[in-house]
Parts: structure tokens; C-alpha cells; sequence
């Protein structure tokens, strides 16, 4: 099992407050007005809550929730942990069609119709 946390910096990171900000604002950015001084410009590189006015825990905060539902209780990626798909080999595939091909014929015995096949 992976032990990678999971990043803010992950595009299905996502903050049930709508407080996460990213990247670097500039003159589009948000602008704000203190009485008596003049505009600023919200300017960081870091990932920023809003919320708190401070630096995103990532998984460790409460509102923090994945939009592809992988992230893991104790705050691991579930992307990460994915399981890879199983080699099936061509006999065990043969072995489960023939099972279901006696059954057939069991069904159409039954029936009357075991020259059908």
C-alpha cells in the first residue's frame, strides 16, 4: 500500500467551503480595500484557504474532499492505491464457458431441443 498523502495540488482536490485558492493572482485577481490604504492584491504561490487566511492543510482539514471520491480516511490518495487488473489465463476462461455451455445444454434437454446446439 502507497503512503502517499493526498496533494492540494491534485485537480480533484477540492474544499467543501469554496475557500481553496491557487496559483499567483494578479491584477485579476481579488482586490482589497482597507479604509485609509491603498488597494491590495491577493498574491501567493502557495495554495491559500480563504477560510482561515492561511496556507491549505490539504487532506488534514475538515473540508476536504475529493471529486472522484478516492481520498482515503487517513488522508492517503486513492488513485494511488488502485488496484492493477488482473492476468486471467485462457484456460480458466475456457474452463467457466464450458460450465455455462452444459448448463445450456441442460436447459435445452429439458426443453426438447438438444439438437438445437
Amino acid at each position: 500500500m502507497s503512503k502517499k498523502p493526498c496533494s492540494v495540488n491534485c485537480p480533484f482536490f477540492r474544499c467543501a467551503q469554496r475557500a481553496l485558492m491557487r496559483g499567483t493572482r494578479s491584477d485579476k485577481g481579488r482586490r482589497y480595500q482597507i479604509p485609509g490604504r491603498p488597494i491590495l492584491t491577493a498574491s501567493f504561490s502557495t495554495p491559500y484557504c480563504s477560510w482561515v487566511n492561511d496556507a491549505c492543510r490539504g487532506a488534514g482539514c475538515n473540508y476536504a474532499f475529493c471529486e472522484r471520491k478516492l481520498l482515503l480516511p487517513d488522508g492517503r490518495c486513492g488513485l494511488v492505491e488502485a488496484v492493477p487488473p488482473k492476468s486471467v489465463s485462457i484456460e480458466s476462461v475456457a474452463a467457466n464457458l464450458s460450465k455455462g455451455l452444459e448448463g445450456l445444454k441442460g436447459k435445452l434437454k429439458r426443453k426438447g431441443l438438444e439438437d438445437a446446439l
